[in-house]
């Protein structure tokens, strides 16, 4: 399963478990709101330890209540899966990105993906721009990739700003793009435990949407280019 199927699987794995949840939610408020006649029914099938037992486990404070403000409520569920999800999004579209800048240097060098890893220009790729390299290709306070287009030279920059500029549908899926990457920074440097999200987990997989379609335009940005230069 790679990174992008994997966030797939996890905003449904939430997605279940919000609804759960919510469920749960609404059954307790029905049960506590008829505690008092549950008791008088329940009396006749259970012992007074087996109702007290009941009580404390569907009807008295929950675990989390007793050792703090928070609740185990789908709102408390959506801001920690959101920060789950936003992890997940994040180093997927890096692996991702990182795949295309390789598959796309491989072409160029040799033309033949099975062999080119052991080229030596694809060391110097792999251990100069790639490895832990990835936090620089982008500004992540800007809303654009102008400081990724860069890295393939001001002939591709000018080219690939001047695309952005013509297509909405592309501004905006950089954007969201850019904006996954900078509140993944956030979140990760400014105490995960602590950190508000100001975007739910829908917000962040709308994000993920978006952002998908700048993955996919880069390849054929940067194939169209090479052809408008002459390159094979």
């Amino acid at each position: 399963m790679n990174g992008i199927d994997g966030v797939e699987t996890l905003y449904k794995d939430f997605a279940h478990l919000h609804d759960v949840l919510s469920e749960f939610a609404y059954l307790r408020r029905i049960l506590v709101e008829h505690a008092p006649r549950l008791r008088g029914v329940l009396s006749e099938i259970l012992s007074e330890s087996e109702f007290a037992h009941f009580h404390d486990v569907l009807l008295g404070p929950t675990r989390v209540e007793q050792h703090g403000p928070a609740t185990l409520t789908g709102e408390f569920v959506d801001k920690q899966y959101a920060k789950a999800l936003l992890l997940a999004v994040a180093s997927g579209f890096e692996a991702k990105l990182a795949e295309i800048v390789r598959t796309i240097c491989r072409d160029c060098i040799t033309g033949d993906n099975l062999r080119s890893d052991a080229h030596p220009l694809m060391g110097l790729v792999e251990s100069k721009v790639i490895s832990r390299e990835y936090s620089k290709w982008f500004d992540w306070d800007a809303k654009n990739a102008n400081r990724f287009f860069r890295m393939f030279g001001k002939g591709f920059s000018d080219y690939a700003q001047a695309e952005v500029m013509r297509n909405a549908t592309l501004s905006n899926s950089i954007r969201s793009f850019v904006t996954i990457g900078r509140e993944r920074n956030n979140l990760v440097h400014k105490d995960f435990a602590s950190f508000e999200m100001e975007n739910s987990a829908l917000d962040i997989y709308k994000l993920y949407k978006d952002a998908q379609h700048f993955l996919t335009w880069i390849p054929g940005a940067i194939r169209a280019y090479l052809d408008k230069l002459g390159y094979p």
